[in-house]
């Protein structure tokens, strides 16, 4: 009968997290769009008849955020106890937001498996032909470039997946020489920047942000980045700032690259552990395939 309640705890448990996750993402989807039509004067008074609970919305999401913050532990505990994950920071990302997703992976048990900066050049139109041509000729023992895709980005993504992530059977793919030959040339070129002691075989990467400002060839790139670690198995959630910022996600739908997990709002609580309980899951599909 106890465990029959236990079990039942559990349910109920989950259910109020998925709610209180929901409530508060669906609302912080909604508050950008409802803040840019406010201002002053008529317009102000129209869009606060048109939405009469735009305010009731704003504070369910902050109320919701704040509850989560407070068990963000208990909502995802040891969920990734036995996974290594590695943050991998886009142009402009936050290191408030790498440095939270960072706490609550490990507030999931996930092992640290160190974090990467890209550059802005990593996605520059300018700079990826030189891009292209370092990772020809740094490759990994053992990796393969794609001859159908050839996105310099696409290229580097399959090129960091052979020399950050593990082999299905937990090893490292690269040996510590050719993780150490990738990325030193990749930052002695301006490309990224890393700290060499802190890396180890990852079970899976987050993308966090994305590039500033209206760039199509920026957004485009880190899409082919991402969609090259997932052509690779290796398990990648993207996510990325505020709700709308989809010239990333729409560069991804564009190329019909359906493996990317993408999460928006990531910079807020809600959003935040989502990323981490998408983490969870795509380790998991991976191991299924």
């Amino acid at each position: 009968m106890s465990a029959k309640k236990g079990r039942g705890a559990l349910v109920l448990a989950g259910l109020a997290w998925g709610t209180a996750l929901g409530v508060a993402l669906g609302s912080l989807v909604i508050s950008p769009a409802l803040q840019e039509v406010r201002g002053t004067g008529q317009g102000a008074q129209q869009a606060e008849t048109a939405n009469p609970r735009a305010e009731e919305a704003e504070a369910q999401a902050e109320e919701a955020n704040a509850l989560l913050a407070e068990e963000s532990g208990a909502i995802l505990a040891d969920s990734l106890k036995g996974s290594a994950v590695i943050v991998l920071r886009a142009p402009g990302a936050a290191a408030d937001d790498a440095a939270r997703i960072r706490e609550l992976l490990d507030a999931a048990g996930a092992d640290n498996a160190g974090e990467v900066t890209l550059t802005e050049k990593f996605l520059a139109q300018g700079s990826a032909d030189q891009l292209g041509s370092i990772i020809a000729n740094t490759l990994p023992a053992g990796a393969q470039l794609s001859v159908d895709a050839r996105s310099p980005s696409r290229h580097a993504g399959q090129s960091l997946a052979a020399a950050l992530f593990s082999d299905g059977a937990g090893s490292a793919r690269a040996t510590p020489e050719d993780r150490e030959f990738v990325l030193s040339t990749l930052a002695e070129a301006g490309f990224l920047e890393y700290t060499g002691a802190d890396l180890a075989a990852a079970n899976a990467a987050v993308i966090v942000g994305a590039p500033d400002g209206e760039d199509s060839f920026a957004d485009g790139a880190l899409a082919d980045f991402a969609a090259g670690l997932d052509a690779e198995s290796a398990p990648v959630v993207l996510a990325l700032p505020g709700a709308g910022n989809d010239g990333v996600a729409g560069a991804l739908a564009s190329r019909g690259e359906t493996g990317v997990v993408v999460q928006d709002v990531a910079e807020t609580e809600a959003g935040a552990i989502q990323t981490v309980r998408s983490v969870r899951r795509v380790i998991d599909e991976a191991g299924a395939q």
